[in-house]
């Protein structure tokens, strides 16, 4: 059964027995004010009659000390019947609409009378039911007989009998409504629903997360189960294409990382087997093979360690921090460069000027970072060219500065430099493995910090770090 169906059904069931309930009240409360009515009206006529009745005492028989009214006087409206009767139940008067009859009696009705004083009773008769109100005649503290005042109950039980007729079809009309309303209604409020399970299985066959439920009602239960299956679209969306580029990514790094230590290996081994042919034969040429399986297993653990490094940057680790005084690191970063660079002309600024400047870092990371940008700007610009090492403090950081007067980045190889493996091989050659500068973006980024490079060719480059956790 659908959830529509279910829906419907249980609200039509709510729905009829609210109406049942409803209309059973109305009836009961319809028929008992129809018979408290005719009982004050019999009431009140019997009133009436007892104001007009007189009381002899010199009369010997007991009931004929009681002067009895013309009862016909009081029964003026044709389905007013009146009657008074003695202890034995034998009329001693009657109203004239009474034809000479007498009003139906039970057998204990005298006695309920002089027990409970007043009384209601109801006579069904063969084609109608009469209500009959009891009252007690008394004397001297004596019953002596009973005034009866009787009214037939037909018009008001035809009347109570078309209410019953209206009240079922009309329940039967509003249960054929709600039916329908239901049936409307629940169709349109999950339609959006519907359409929520079409997108999905579109989705689950075509694997297109670029779809979307197309929602453009209210802003209620449907409207946010459509607007939260959305959102998780386009959160979908989005890791799809992230798994999508990683893997493409992936691919590149491994070919990218086989064809690079491919090239070494090589090497090694047709150096190892020049070795092996040459012997002792020729001993410059056996150093420089072994000069050359040295370069390249440097080279290779260089490499390596790269990789390692980049490996740990995809599991998401974080290096331990701690206060790092930053004046110290220059000096040492500075000392290391001018070995580095003997045939450069380093300039740089006074560490002083970041005395007693903390950052919070891993210090060796750190180091790193400083030494992979200055070791690409020593590798890329000529002997005699110019190096230059800035730092500066700001309100709430400190930048760096590495500048070079190197052979520059083509414009249109900037926006790839700090991807692995990729190397601006059109202006700077096959010089590195193209991993120093995706690892140096790695350290930055992890220290909350900024890496960013300008670069004109023939003119140099300018590596510009800016880091904002200082103590």
């Amino acid at each position: 059964m659908s959830l529509r169906l279910r829906i419907t059904i249980l609200f039509t069931v709510i729905l009829t027995v609210a109406l049942a309930v409803f209309g059973n009240f109305m009836y009961d409360y319809l028929e008992n004010s129809l018979i408290r009515e005719i009982d004050k009206s019999l009431q009140d006529k019997a009133v009436e009659i007892f104001k007009s009745i007189k009381i002899l005492d010199s009369y010997p028989i007991p009931l004929q000390k009681v002067i009895l009214p013309d009862v016909n006087i009081f029964a003026a409206t044709p389905d007013i019947y009146l009657e008074v009767i003695d202890t034995s139940g034998t009329p001693v008067a009657s109203s004239d609409n009474l034809s000479k009859q007498s009003l139906p009696l039970f057998k204990d009705t005298i006695d309920l009378v002089a027990k409970e004083g007043q009384l209601f009773q109801t006579y069904n008769l063969e084609k109608a039911s009469l209500r009959v109100y009891n009252v007690p005649l008394y004397l001297d503290a004596r019953l002596v007989g009973v005034l009866r005042v009787g009214r037939f109950l037909n018009p008001t039980l035809q009347a109570l009998q078309n209410l019953r007729v209206v009240l079922a079809f009309g329940i039967i009309g509003f249960i054929l409504i709600a039916l329908a309303s239901g049936w409307l209604m629940t169709s349109s409020a999950l339609s959006p629903i519907e359409k929520i399970i079409k997108t999905a299985k579109s989705i689950g066959d075509k694997q297109d997360f670029s779809q979307r439920i197309p929602y453009t009602g209210p802003n209620d239960e449907v409207g946010r189960l459509a607007s939260t299956f959305n959102n998780m679209l386009e959160r979908l969306e989005n890791a799809y294409e992230q798994l999508e580029q990683a893997y493409i990514a992936q691919k590149r790094f491994v070919a990218d990382a086989s064809h690079e230590l491919r090239t070494p290996l090589t090497t090694i081994r047709g150096n190892i087997e020049l070795v092996q042919k040459m012997g002792e034969q020729e001993p410059e040429i056996r150093q420089e093979a072994l000069q050359d399986i040295k370069s390249e297993a440097e080279r290779m653990s260089r490499l390596v360690n790269d990789l390692l490094a980049l490996a740990r940057a995809d599991t998401g680790q974080q290096p331990e921090k701690e206060p790092v005084l930053i004046e110290t690191l220059l000096q040492e970063v500075i000392r290391q460069a001018k070995i580095l660079a003997p045939n450069h002309q380093l300039e740089h600024d006074n560490p002083e000027k970041l005395k007693g400047i903390k950052l919070m870092a891993n210090r060796d990371y750190l180091k790193q970072l400083l030494l992979i940008l200055l070791d690409n700007a020593i590798k890329y610009t000529p002997e005699g060219g110019s190096i230059k090492i800035k730092f500066q403090r700001l309100a709430n950081s400190i930048t760096i500065q590495i500048e070079d007067t190197g052979i520059g980045i083509a414009e249109e190889d900037l926006p790839y430099v700090f991807d692995r493996f990729y190397q601006a091989n059109k202006t700077r050659g096959s010089k590195g493995s193209g991993l120093g500068l995706a690892i140096a973006k790695w350290i930055t980024e992890i220290h909350g910090g900024k890496i960013s490079l300008e670069s004109q060719i023939n003119k140099g480059s300018v590596f510009n770090l800016e880091f904002f956790n200082l103590i």
